[in-house]
């Protein structure tokens, strides 16, 4: 009886198997890195109460300490009590102080002091002196707009909610506020800074 005859195994050639190889691993270290940058990149929510890693002042402080390019602060009140040299809000304060000495691009823009009308601003005129003559760019926006917003762009992150700077708002209020580091966000957030007349760049 004849036996049947075994079909030819074909192995692909070694050139195709080692190509074959390097683009697997390039695919794996691909999405490796690709993961990873994706948990870098947090998603937040700071709020007030008790002690915890979402504190928003902790938080805050933090990364005003670690900056190194730029701080730029959107906040439609600071009530700073320039005589009183302590409290949350002079702590902020101080860290952009300090963070300007050392070379960080720090500006500020507040709600306007001298708005008039029916609801005029907060008077943000000690806070806008206090840091201008200690080295921090100040703008207090347009007469015929009105800035509302709490916003803050440390480096690469982004954080925006409704914590203004003040006693209250940093202490016992229920606030929310997000820290975002997507890019898109940031770079939203960058675009509004620059839209506030004379902000430069």
């Amino acid at each position: 009886m004849a036996l049947l005859l075994q079909p030819r195994l074909h192995l692909p050639p070694l050139w195709f198997t080692r190509v074959l190889l390097v683009g697997l691993l390039a695919l794996i270290v691909f999405s490796f890195g690709f993961v990873q940058q994706a948990q870098q990149r947090r998603s937040v929510i700071l709020y007030n109460g008790k002690p915890n890693a979402q504190n928003y002042m902790s938080i805050v402080t933090q990364l005003l300490r670690q900056s190194r390019q730029r701080i730029w602060l959107m906040q439609y009140v600071i009530r700073l009590d320039v005589e009183q040299k302590s409290g949350p809000v002079h702590a902020l304060c101080k860290e952009l102080i300090q963070a300007a000495a050392r070379g960080v691009d720090v500006r500020v823009c507040v709600e306007h002091s001298r708005r008039e009308g029916t609801y005029p601003g907060p008077d943000n005129s000690a806070v806008v002196a206090y840091l201008r003559d200690r080295g921090v760019i100040v703008h207090e926006d347009e007469l015929d707009v009105r800035t509302h917003a709490k916003a803050l762009l440390i480096d690469e992150t982004s954080i925006v909610g409704s914590h203004n700077w003040t006693y209250s708002a940093l202490t016992s209020n229920r606030e929310l506020s997000v820290l975002s580091e997507a890019p898109e966000v940031v770079d939203g957030l960058e675009e509004a800074f620059r839209s506030v007349e004379g902000w430069g760049l």
